[in-house]
């Protein structure tokens, strides 16, 4: 599964796993409405599926 990211997104997981390199093991991801955080999303847990990732969101805003 690979998903043909804009600069922006790519630029998103960049920075992550710059901050894994870190050692920064919690890191929050704020992205604006219509930029892409599901597919984003998408593909870091496809690049780190064998370390189990987790993702937390606000149903509530995701269903209103």
């Amino acid at each position: 599964m690979k998903y043909e990211l804009y600069e922006h997104q790519q630029a998103v997981i960049d920075d992550i796993e710059r901050g894994f390199a870190a050692d920064h093991k919690h890191q929050i991801i704020a992205m604006g409405t219509g930029s892409g955080k599901t597919v984003t999303a998408a593909q870091m847990i496809h690049n780190y599926r064998h370390k189990k990732p987790l993702f937390i969101v606000d149903r509530v805003e995701l269903v209103h």
